[in-house]
């Protein structure tokens, strides 16, 4: 059964379908292309450290 998922980007807000997308993947996002990554069912952003 597929499933359509999307979230919005922790910095633009634009949705991203992230039905494909594994825990803990690297999402890029479609609208601003900033690295975001999907962890508990959220995109939170990527920490840059």
């Amino acid at each position: 059964m597929e499933e359509d998922l999307e979230l919005s980007c922790p910095y633009c807000g634009a949705y991203n379908d992230v039905s494909e997308v594994g825990e803990f993947e690297i999402v890029n996002c479609v609208e601003c292309g900033d690295e975001t990554e999907l962890v508990d069912g959220e995109l939170i952003p990527l920490d840059e450290e």
